[in-house]
């Protein structure tokens, strides 16, 4: 009986170490799925770092363009208003030339009559002779007409 009983107790000694050695080697196993499965979760770790760090940058870049941008509309919108104030001042002194220009035209005609009138008062006062004071006096001042109706024709060319 007793060998009987130390066979059963060698079998299941056997056994237990069998099983031993099966745990250890299944322990080995997970010790090393866990170091690899640490060594892939840091690498992962450090890639999410990287992506997140580019995205950081691009997020960056992407905030500067949007001040550029803003900067862009501003100057376009002082541009815009500064071409209607210059429009509006060209319209004005536009105006104001079309009117100064009427205004020597019609001096210039005013002028044109003078000179016809003195002209004729000349011609009548050629045959006076007791009127030559006067004719010389008259001369003078179509000279000056004459030459006043010129400036005026010429500055309205």
């Amino acid at each position: 009986k007793m060998e009987i009983r130390i066979h059963n107790l060698t079998e299941r000694l056997s056994s237990a170490v069998g099983s031993q050695s099966k745990l250890s080697e299944d322990l080995r196993i997970s010790r090393e799925y866990k170091i690899t499965a640490s060594r892939r979760e840091r690498e992962m770790d450090e890639r999410m770092e990287a992506v997140e760090e580019k995205l950081q940058q691009k997020d960056q870049l992407v905030c500067e363009y949007e001040v550029k941008v803003a900067n862009l509309e501003a100057e376009l919108a002082t541009s815009k208003q500064k071409n209607s104030e210059v429009k509006a001042k060209s319209s004005q002194l536009k105006a104001e030339l079309i009117a100064e220009t009427s205004s020597l035209k019609d001096k210039n005609e005013a002028l044109e009559r003078k000179v016809q009138r003195l002209e004729v008062m000349k011609s009548a006062l050629e045959e006076n002779k007791e009127q030559k004071k006067l004719l010389a006096s008259l001369q003078n001042e179509l000279k000056a007409s004459s030459s006043e109706c010129r400036y005026w024709k010429q500055q309205t060319k």
